[in-house]
């Protein structure tokens, strides 16, 4: 898995900042701690495990990447838009939609 794991970071090099797993269940704290010895220790740290049991931890580490009007309400944020409702969204499939039909 190690050596998969370096030939896949040396051909196709990661453009991650940070992953969050938010309301991580409580057994994956265990599982993480088996498998991140097997995952570079570059992508490890850019790994964050946010436990639901802990809205202000989750509130915080999110804010410090997402602006507060971006991020939804139950994540801590004011951001009140659905997922997928955004206007950029919106447009977005829009514009995919017209290309497909095109072809």
């Amino acid at each position: 898995i190690a050596q998969a794991g370096a030939l896949l970071a040396l051909n196709y090099p990661q453009r991650l900042q940070r992953a969050f797993l938010v309301n991580a269940p409580t057994w994956w704290s265990v599982a993480w701690r088996l498998i991140s010895p097997m995952i570079d220790a570059k992508v490890r740290s850019q790994m964050m495990l946010l436990g639901k049991n802990d809205k202000e931890k989750m509130k915080a580490a999110l804010l410090e990447w997402v602006d507060e009007d971006q991020l939804p309400v139950q994540y801590g944020g004011t951001c009140t838009v659905e997922m997928g409702d955004s206007v950029f969204e919106t447009e977005m499939r829009e514009y995919v939609a017209k290309l497909n039909s095109s072809s």
